[in-house]
């Protein structure tokens, strides 16, 4: 799960083409497939792309950050807003919050890596395993709090230029 930035700035929304993904088994469907390729493999009857294996995609030039629930509830506590997953907050209101957090510590806000090992088990070959790895949360350091906050700058500088009165997340 993840939380968006984003704000109310004027959009310049355009087409752009995607392949469709009813064209998935095509050679090299991520990477470089040809047209002819994705219309042989093409669905005739897709409402998408009507069997060309090509669709086209709404695209937003609107200046976004994109956070693991996480970071995002950690930059939130940093700036000194309510750690939500939806909400708004206006760019002079932004802007002093972006001030706050640089000018305190940002330590208590980071989060250590979490490991978490599972029972000794039998491997395939026969070998005991006596810390399988059972899950990683890699955590959030002070560097990468900063990069995050950074990043929620320049959202803010760049929706200003454009216009906007608020940024908002969700």
């Amino acid at each position: 799960m993840s939380v968006t930035f984003a704000s109310n700035a004027a959009s310049a929304e355009t087409l752009v083409p995607e392949h469709c993904l009813c064209a998935q088994m095509a050679p090299r469907f991520m990477n470089g497939a040809t047209p002819e390729a994705l219309r042989e493999h093409a669905d005739p009857a897709c409402p998408r792309c009507g069997g060309s294996g090509i669709e086209m995609v709404p695209s937003s030039d609107l200046p976004m950050l994109n956070l693991a629930n996480g970071n995002a509830t950690l930059l939130l506590r940093a700036l000194r807003l309510a750690p939500d997953y939806c909400g708004e907050i206006g760019l002079p209101e932004a802007r002093r919050a972006i001030i706050r957090a640089r000018a305190g510590s940002l330590i208590p806000y980071t989060r250590p890596d979490h490991v978490e090992h599972g029972a000794p088990r039998a491997r395939h070959d026969g070998a005991i395993e006596a810390r399988p790895l059972r899950s990683f949360d890699p955590g959030l350091s002070e560097d990468g709090l900063r990069e995050r906050l950074e990043r929620f700058e320049a959202l803010v500088e760049a929706s200003a230029a454009r216009g906007a009165t608020i940024i908002y997340w969700s």
